[in-house]
């Protein structure tokens, strides 16, 4: 649980986001403005027709021999915000006015998939799917960020440096062209506003100062590692360890509470899912064929634990308040597997902070729901005692060295299972 969401200010936000009456959200909301000062709501109302987010930038699909998914965090058709001053200006005004920022978030994949396409080289059975979707994004000139591929390289962005220059500075040339027609086949298609002289220097000064913070990039490259472990984990539970049901979960619950700096909901709810039957996440069921096929768990497992950060960098991205405005994640992908993980874990509501520019998300089935064998449900209950919470907030997780070690040994087991 977020620091700054008690346990009072989550039953609070539960009963607003259970209501579908406007007037009752407004008047509950207004009632406890003092309690929820400094809190933006981001969330999903039934029956409310939200017009926040434009037609050309919501949930759709775009089709070749592959497939391109523009994916949501949220319903944008029941996307709903609330703040002390949303609230202030909608009582002096008919409209709801909302300070909305978005970007399309493109993932690596595809931000390697446009320096290809700059560079010549075949994209193959991605092609038609990538271009259909460049058209569109360029045509209605939508913001993108490659962060997620800078964040990627961030560990190794010394001995990548050219290489990560080079496609950085193809993402900012191809997301500023305009398309010359109704279809994009090659490059002759673009009329670019950028050179590829210009290109690169403004790459090479956005990467300097994107790079320049180490403190926050350290945060990063550890937060991955967590992440890294965590998923690394779960797929040695289900393949190391032989048990129950109940054994691999009250496995995976004593890492996250002894060594890791909580409990995952999110990951803890999928692994539930997976122990159950672990054909069940698309992502995760041919694991063992992976890592055959790389001949190394760990890099298999690596590229795998990089789909799941991908939420939590979202939610980091989309914590940032500094302007003011609500950022809303939106994400662009050709993989099928992130778009998938993204589906089985529906978002109910977040909450931004002003001041710590932090975000708690509600996921819209409870863990208490998803958890439906009665043995795991108790072991859950066990570990969200008040005791187990304050042993965990006051109980110093794993050195970086020491999760190096774990990751080192489980890779080795896995390595030798299959």
């Amino acid at each position: 649980m977020s620091k700054f969401i008690s346990p009072e200010i989550q039953k609070l936000l539960h009963e607003i986001t259970n209501e579908s009456d406007l007037s009752r959200i407004f008047s509950l909301w207004s009632y406890n403005r003092e309690k929820l000062e400094g809190l933006r709501l981001l969330t999903n109302l039934e029956n409310y027709s939200s017009k926040i987010i434009p037609e050309y930038i919501k949930k759709t699909v775009f089709e070749g021999k592959s497939k391109v998914f523009v994916q949501e965090f949220y319903k944008s058709e029941n996307l709903f915000a609330l703040s002390n001053e949303i609230l202030d200006k909608h009582q002096s005004s008919a409209s709801l006015a909302v300070p909305i920022d978005y970007s399309l978030l493109l993932d690596s994949n595809y931000v390697g998939s446009a320096d290809l396409f700059l560079r010549g080289i075949s994209l193959g059975n991605n092609h038609e799917a990538f271009t259909k979707s460049i058209h569109h994004i360029t045509q209605n000139k939508i913001n993108c960020d490659a962060l997620p591929y800078l964040l990627e390289n961030a560990e190794h962005i010394t001995e990548r440096m050219n290489d990560v220059k080079r496609t950085f500075a193809n993402f900012l040339r191809i997301t500023s062209a305009t398309p010359k027609g109704e279809h994009i086949h090659t490059i002759d298609d673009l009329e670019f506003s950028l050179t590829e002289a210009e290109s690169l220097s403004l790459a090479d000064q956005r990467i300097q100062n994107f790079f320049g913070d180490k403190e926050i990039l350290q945060h990063q490259i550890s937060r991955q590692k967590i992440d890294f472990y965590l998923i690394l984990s779960i797929i040695h539970i289900e393949h190391q360890t032989k048990g129950s049901l109940e054994e691999k979960f009250l496995a995976l619950i004593k890492i996250m509470h002894t060594e890791l700096p909580g409990i995952a909901l999110r990951e803890l709810a999928i692994a539930y899912k997976y122990f159950k039957n672990n054909n069940s996440i698309f992502i995760l069921a041919n694991v063992g064929k992976l890592i055959k096929e790389e001949e190394d768990a760990l890099k298999a497992i690596r590229n795998i634990s990089w789909d799941f950060h991908f939420f939590r960098l979202m939610e980091t991205w989309a914590s940032d308040t500094s302007k003011g405005a609500f950022f809303i994640p939106i994400f662009v992908t050709l993989d099928k597997r992130l778009a998938n993980l993204n589906e089985i874990h529906p978002i109910k509501y977040s909450v931004f902070h002003d001041t710590e520019r932090k975000m708690y998300t509600a996921p819209t089935y409870s863990i208490k729901d998803q958890i439906d064998n009665k043995a795991c449900r108790l072991i859950l209950e066990e570990y969200f005692t008040t005791q187990k919470i304050n042993h965990r907030s006051q109980t110093k997780h794993l050195s970086p060295d020491a999760i190096e070690e774990r990751i080192t040994q489980k890779g080795s087991d896995l390595n030798a299972v299959f």
